[in-house]
């Protein structure tokens, strides 16, 4: 197994994502999973985007700590980038408003989502109510890229 950090990139917006990958090939076609990234992807195609393995580690904590290294507030904060999450965790990430993620996690999500989507709405309504907000939600919810 190989744990893998990889940078995958818009080759049309220049947009990047970082993210961690375990597979058994390195050649794979796996592109990302984050939430923004899967619908730019579906927008301008696979063929439009490459990606670049950074790093390869023996054992998955090596590969979580290097992700939680680069993928910082700089990066979630960034226009350039399509993460919206600290790295080093992966999966659903909820955040309470006094988080220092929340403000920009939310404008990223407001802008990436369809205004149209009810279902979408009702979940950020929700949220909002609890005071958390769901980054990376159910995949099979209409959000668009930003």
């Amino acid at each position: 197994m190989f744990y893998t950090i990889y940078l995958t990139v818009n080759k049309i917006n220049g947009k990047k994502y970082i993210g961690k990958h375990v597979t058994k090939d390195l050649q794979d076609s796996y592109l990302g999973s984050g939430i923004i990234l899967s619908n730019a992807i579906k927008k301008y195609g696979k063929d439009n985007f490459e990606k670049h393995v950074l790093y390869i580690f023996e054992s998955e904590v090596e590969m979580n700590l290097k992700e939680s290294e680069l993928v910082t507030l700089d990066i979630v904060h960034s226009s350039e980038y399509y993460n919206c999450a600290l790295g080093g965790n992966g999966g659903a990430i909820v955040l309470l408003q006094d988080h220092p993620l929340y403000e920009s996690t939310c404008n990223k999500i407001s802008l990436a989502q369809n205004h149209e989507d009810r279902a979408f709405q009702t979940l950020l309504k929700n949220c909002i109510k609890q005071s958390a907000l769901v980054c990376m939600v159910n995949r099979s919810l209409n959000i668009n890229e930003r």
